[in-house]
């Protein structure tokens, strides 16, 4: 897969960190929570982390739910 975010240069390290956890929840059939269990991370760090790249553009945001 490729790297998303890759063209972000300001994404710091830590933004770097996370992206590659996203980049391999995103890859394998895990839901984002196994994923943080399974890799010792915390949930809300998780999800917080993937708000904020979603708003510097560096992952793509969910598509809209159906009701």
């Amino acid at each position: 897969m490729a790297r998303r975010g890759s063209e972000h240069g300001a994404l710091t390290e830590r933004d770097r960190f996370w992206l590659g956890h996203l980049e391999r929840q995103a890859a394998g059939a895990e839901t984002s929570k196994a994923y943080a269990v399974r890799e010792a991370l915390s949930i809300s760090a998780f999800y917080q982390a993937r708000m904020r790249l979603i708003a510097a553009g560096a992952w793509p945001a969910a598509p809209a739910r159906k009701r």
